[in-house]
């Protein structure tokens, strides 16, 4: 589904930041080779995260959109 819809959108995947709440989210998105960021306010626990492991962990949705800009530059 990663490839899939990278696909329809014409991205390549390092040019994509994958965010997800569970660790299939961020095993999904390191399977189809794009960045990773883990959420620990959806239904993952931490720990369970952690163990993927994602490129980057946020406690806030505050916390995103400084990543989404600095993996502009």
């Amino acid at each position: 589904p990663v490839l899939t819809a990278l696909a329809a959108l014409h991205c390549a995947p390092p040019q994509a930041l994958l965010v997800g709440d569970t660790p299939a989210d961020i095993l999904a998105g390191k399977a189809a080779g794009v960045v990773t960021c883990a959420v620990t306010y959806g239904f993952g626990g931490r720990e369970a995260l952690l163990e993927c492991p994602p490129d980057f962990v946020i406690d806030t949705f505050r916390e995103l959109l400084p990543l989404v800009h600095a993996s502009k530059a």
